[in-house]
């Protein structure tokens, strides 16, 4: 078996220091989406917020909220506080990932009338307060 946790601290550094915003996805596909023991080991979870970072990201980028018409979110014992979905929308395609620990994650989008072109997001769901961690408001995340 790999080793995830190595590679889940190499992705978690990645995700915050990267300067390219597409290395952390790619570091992310070719080293957990690609791996079929984890993709396996992966299970159903509900996390909601993801599914606002997925509407404060649409409304940003598209001015209006996008439909989701399917998501499923996952996440393995082999590496348990990262999260990875995908959600289909009208005509795009979302994947993504989120470091639980972090606050932080990534979203690409590929719109199928322009299959070649990817947008990638990177987020954070956290605030800077002595409460607990919570979604931005008002200019909800943080993007790149």
């Amino acid at each position: 078996m790999d080793n995830l946790v190595e590679k889940l601290g190499v992705l978690k550094n990645l995700l915050q220091t990267a300067s390219d915003i597409a290395d952390p996805f790619e570091y992310f596909m070719s080293h957990f989406g690609e791996n079929l023991q984890f993709m396996k080991s992966s299970q159903d979870v509900v996390n909601e917020k993801l599914f606002e970072v997925i509407k404060v990201i649409s409304i940003k980028h598209f001015k209006y909220e996008l439909r989701l018409e399917h998501c499923m979110f996952r996440q393995s014992p082999l590496a348990p506080r990262l999260i990875h979905g995908v959600c289909e929308v009208p005509n795009k395609i979302i994947v993504l990932f989120y470091a639980e620990e972090l606050g932080q994650g990534m979203m690409s989008m590929v719109d199928y009338s322009e299959p070649r072109r990817v947008n990638y997001y990177r987020f954070t769901t956290l605030v800077a307060t002595n409460g607990p961690p919570a979604l931005h408001q008002g200019n909800p995340l943080v993007l790149h």
